[in-house]
This record gives structure tokens, C-alpha cells and sequence, in this order.
């Protein structure tokens, strides 16, 4: 079982990634935040297999170290991290500061199914 933690600012999009994910039992949503600062103290306390990362969490407005140093302590903690973004002109941006794959919001669900499955296989 892979176990997911879901960050986005938007419930809508939160249910209905959890809605997805938990239609398959391969996945376990563990916990949700809609806050960018919940994020490490779940990941430590929940210790998830992957994040479901709303780019837009990671704002322009944060310094770029913050988003290097919040990279460095998941891949240390071998967690894996999907960038979600409804502007798919992010893509860019989210895999170099560390992503390990992008999503566009607006895709099908079976890209992000896809996505997990690949980056799950170990």
C-alpha cells in the first residue's frame, strides 16, 4: 500500500483526489492540508510514501531556498513528490526545484494514475 499525503488549497480538488486514488487499493490517503506549513509536520508524523503537492502552495512570493530545503528533507525521508498545477506552464519550474514528476490539474485522471503507478513501482 502506498501511502499518500494530499496538499492542496482547494477542498474540491482534495476530495476528489482522494475520491481516485482511494477507488484503487494500492493507495491510502493518510492525511490532507491546505496549508504549506502543515506539510513537514505530517511528513514527520505520518511518515507518507509520496505528496500530492499543489504547485501553487510553493507561491513566488516563498524563497527558492525554502522550496531546495523542503526537496531535500522528503528525498531524505525517501518521499516522493508529484507536482499538481491547474497552469501547466509550471511544469518547468516544479520539476527543476525538485519535483519528481508534474501533473497538469486539467489532465485526465488516468495521467495522475499513471504517473503514481510509475513512480511507485519499486
Amino acid at each position: 500500500m502506498i501511502n499518500i499525503v494530499i496538499a492542496d488549497a482547494q477542498a474540491r480538488v482534495r476530495a476528489a483526489l482522494r475520491l481516485l486514488l482511494e477507488a484503487d487499493a494500492t493507495y491510502h490517503v493518510i492525511a490532507e492540508t491546505a496549508y504549506l506549513e502543515e506539510i513537514m509536520p505530517l511528513v514527520r508524523s505520518r511518515r507518507p510514501d509520496l505528496i500530492l503537492l499543489d504547485w501553487q502552495l510553493l507561491n513566488a512570493d516563498l524563497p527558492d531556498d525554502l522550496i531546495a530545503d523542503l526537496h531535500k528533507i522528503l528525498h531524505k525521508m525517501a518521499v516522493r513528490v508529484i507536482a499538481l498545477s491547474s497552469d501547466p506552464n509550471c511544469r518547468d519550474a516544479a520539476l527543476s526545484a525538485g519535483a519528481d514528476a508534474f501533473v497538469g490539474k486539467s489532465d485526465p485522471p488516468d495521467v495522475l494514475l499513471r504517473t503514481l503507478q510509475q513512480m511507485t513501482v519499486r
